[in-house]
């Protein structure tokens, strides 16, 4: 106990307690091993730098760190900074940024108008734009257009954008009670999406129809690659593994 007071009353003491404390909450958050526990402890200084260095710092890097402070703004703040700019710099970039905007602030009306405006001309066929209204409308429950444009879609989309559109498309299906299909859209879903978030879906789709072992395979298998997977990774995608974990 003295040696721990020492080390917390030197010259950093301050510093280093405040470091230790920032790593501690850091891994029971992100539900790293629990072995840095050990290491942040019986390696003093040492052991909690280097967790900060190899655990932390990786997710405060530039671009992460202006997507965290972008989105600690409400979204009411975002809308009128972006209605602004908008206004400033009529682009079609600042439309698509705003429609967003108003998707995440639940103004769906506006973000379809917004879209729809800017799928004209060049942007007739341009594939991200159409993804972003068929995830409009299947927010709003217009699935009949939103299966239209993701079919549209899927028939010339970008590899990027693949695994999305079948996703979306697959959960389109399954609220429309087209579920053989759905099925075999989860399964082409998962093995082209960059991410857990179909498996999620899919795992969340068995369940629905009864399917529990297979469910629990699908949650079973995103733990399994998140835990073996890098820290930003794990940090990215901590929202599909909170939520398959709550699967009812």
């Amino acid at each position: 106990m003295g040696f721990l007071q020492n080390l917390f009353n030197g010259p950093f003491g301050a510093i280093y307690g405040v470091l230790v404390i920032v790593c501690i909450v850091h891994l029971f958050v992100r539900r790293n091993d629990l072995y840095w526990l050990a290491i942040l402890f019986l390696i003093p200084y040492i052991g909690a730098i280097a967790y900060f260095i190899t655990q932390v710092l990786p997710e405060l890097r530039g671009a992460r760190v202006l997507e965290a402070v972008e989105s600690l703004k409400p979204a009411g703040m975002r809308v009128k900074d972006l209605e602004r700019q908008l206004e400033e710099l009529p682009t079609a970039q600042n439309r698509i940024l705003l429609a967003l905007a108003y998707r995440d602030a639940g103004q769906l009306e506006r973000a379809e108008e917004l879209l729809t405006q800017t799928r004209q001309g060049v942007f007739r066929s341009d594939p991200h734009v159409t993804y972003d209204l068929a995830d409009v409308k299947f927010r709003a429950g217009k699935l009949e257009e939103t299966q239209g444009l993701l079919r549209e879609l899927l028939e010339a989309a970008p590899e990027e954008l693949r695994g999305r559109g079948r996703l979306l498309l697959a959960r389109t299906l399954e609220t429309l009670g087209s579920t053989e299909e759905a099925e075999t859209l989860y399964n082409s879903a998962i093995s082209s999406f960059s991410g857990e978030e179909a498996r999620y879906w899919y795992a969340a789709f068995l369940k629905a129809q009864g399917k529990l072992e297979e469910a629990g395979k699908q949650v079973a298998a995103l733990e399994r690659n998140v835990k073996r997977a890098s820290n930003q990774y794990r940090y990215s995608q901590r929202e599909w593994l909170d939520k398959a974990r709550k699967l009812p």
